[in-house]
Order: C-alpha cells, then sequence, then structure tokens
C-alpha cells in the first residue's frame, strides 16, 4: 500500500493491501471516518471521500474527485477527474471526467431492470406525450 504525503485518514476507515498490485491512496487526499477501500484502488490527488463510503476493488479515482457520505461504487470502475459522486449514490459503470452524479434507489430486480431501461427514453417520451397533449387540448 503507497499512501502519498499530506494525506488524512479518518477513524475507523480500512484501506486493503494490494492483492496483485497496489493500493495507492493521491496526495492531498482526505478521507473521513468510516470508509472502506478495498485492494489495488488507486484513489488520485486531492481526493474527498467521505464518510461510510465503499470503493470496490480496482477502483480508479481521478484527481479532486469528490465521494458523498454512504456513496458505493462497484469494482473496475474508473471515476474520471474532478467529478463528483453525490452521497448515498450507486456507481456501477465508469463515469468521465467533470460529471456530477446522484441516485440510485433500491427495488425489486427486474422492476428496476425495467426502470433502468427506460430511463434513456424519459425525455423523448416526455416530448411525444407533450405533443399528443397539445394535439389533443389537454393543456
Amino acid at each position: 500500500m503507497v499512501v502519498e504525503g499530506r494525506v488524512e485518514i479518518g477513524a475507523n476507515t480500512t484501506i486493503d493491501r494490494a492483492a496483485l498490485d497496489i493500493t495507492l491512496i493521491g496526495g492531498g487526499t482526505k478521507i473521513d471516518n468510516l470508509v472502506h477501500i478495498a485492494h489495488n484502488v488507486k484513489v488520485g490527488k486531492h481526493c474527498l471521500i467521505m464518510a461510510e463510503a465503499g470503493i470496490a476493488g480496482s477502483v480508479v479515482l481521478g484527481d479532486n474527485v469528490i465521494i458523498g457520505g454512504q456513496a458505493a461504487i462497484s469494482d473496475h470502475v474508473t471515476i474520471g477527474e474532478n467529478s463528483v459522486v453525490m452521497g448515498k449514490t450507486g456507481v456501477m459503470s465508469n463515469l468521465p471526467a467533470n460529471q456530477i452524479v446522484f441516485g440510485h434507489l433500491a427495488r425489486p430486480r427486474l422492476l428496476a431492470m425495467k426502470i433502468e431501461a427506460l430511463l434513456g427514453k424519459l425525455p423523448e417520451m416526455h416530448k411525444a406525450i407533450h405533443k399528443i397533449q397539445k394535439k389533443l387540448g389537454m393543456q
């Protein structure tokens, strides 16, 4: 495990040693209490990781990333530099740089999968419904 300079690590935080590579905490990073950082994670410089966040194995955080309290990041995910993961957010896929993300609600698996499949279509569906309402004089 490599912890660079000016790093602060809060009480009851767990940082796992690497299985094959290294676990790296970049310089100037601040880690709050009760955080779990798994094996082979690479945390960039000047990151902020709030209380009760969980970062699974082989995650890469770019520089200046902020992870909110009780957020969870799935294994083998890369979070781009200057991104913010708000509190209680679940990240399950790579996140480009300079993004702010929020949300993840636990639901029964099949319902959640249907909702996730439809979410990307909601703006188009909203426009279509709006046009139909306008034609029917419902506005």
